[in-house]
């Protein structure tokens, strides 16, 4: 673990010998993402700045024509390529939004003051 950034978070090897046992381990859950991204095919080449949800600007780049434009519910915006769009996302019944089709592995995380703060940034 490292020491506390500048949002105060601090940081975890997930592939340490302790997380890695704690994910093969029964204490990990299976949980289907539940997320809906509002998302719109791109028409042209667009510059794009992406922001973390916190305001952290992570990026700056150019998201080409074709590529699908992608709205997270915090408000993060990226570029991702139609291929790997459509193996992410399934339609909905509303236009414009689409919802995650992945899957993720979870371990409990203990966040009771005074114990040692653990969050994934």
């Amino acid at each position: 673990m490292t020491e506390p950034d500048h949002r105060n978070h601090t940081y975890v090897d997930l592939t340490s010998p302790e997380y890695s046992a704690r994910f093969r381990s029964s204490e990990a859950r299976d949980y289907r993402k539940t997320a809906r991204v509002k998302a719109w095919l791109l028409t042209q080449d667009t510059p794009l700045t992406a922001v973390l949800a916190d305001g952290t600007r992570e990026t700056d780049r150019v998201a080409p024509a074709g590529h699908w434009m992608v709205e997270n519910p915090g408000g993060e915006r990226y570029a991702i390529d139609p291929k790997e769009f459509e193996a992410r996302h399934d339609t909905t019944s509303e236009p414009g939004v689409f919802q995650a089709k992945g899957r993720i592995l979870a371990i409990e995380h203990d966040r009771r003051p005074g114990l040692d703060q653990r969050t994934m940034g």
